[in-house]
């Protein structure tokens, strides 16, 4: 009798202790899935922040990136217009001094033509003063014969 009585305080001691026991774990379980419900809304929050930090930067960056690139272009053209002024000046140089060039070989070929029109002129005249004085001479040696 002793023996069956401690048998059932045993077993209800053994199931209280259970029972404490799984009430213990699922205490520990729902405080570690609380715990687990806070750092999870914890790391969503932490990541709406690196997130959002991230665009921050990355907007910095796609900036910065923006106005280099606006500064590069704005260089280039400076430097375009530059060369496009430069070689407009050569060409406006080169055709002046083509022009010049070419004023110069028309004087030469106008004094050139000046020149023999002179000289065809004044052998013309020689000739013609040549012929003017046989022809008095032809004339007196007539008049004296």
């Amino acid at each position: 009798c002793a023996r069956v009585k401690f048998q059932e305080e045993k077993h209800a001691a053994e199931a209280t202790m259970k029972a404490s026991l799984e009430a213990q774990l699922s205490e520990q379980q729902a405080a570690h899935g609380r715990e687990l419900e806070v750092r999870k809304e914890g790391f969503e929050r932490e990541k709406v922040v690196v997130e959002a930090e991230f665009q921050k930067r990355l907007g910095s960056q796609l900036e910065l990136q923006r106005q280099q690139l606006e500064l590069e272009l704005k260089e280039r053209r400076t430097q375009f217009e530059q060369e496009k002024r430069s070689l407009e000046s050569s060409m406006r140089k080169s055709m002046a001094a083509e022009r010049e060039r070419h004023d110069l070989e028309i004087e030469q070929r106008r004094a050139a033509f000046e020149q023999a029109t002179k000289k065809a002129e004044q052998e013309m005249q020689e000739a013609l003063e040549v012929q003017l004085r046989q022809a008095r001479e032809l004339h007196e040696k007539e008049l004296d014969a």
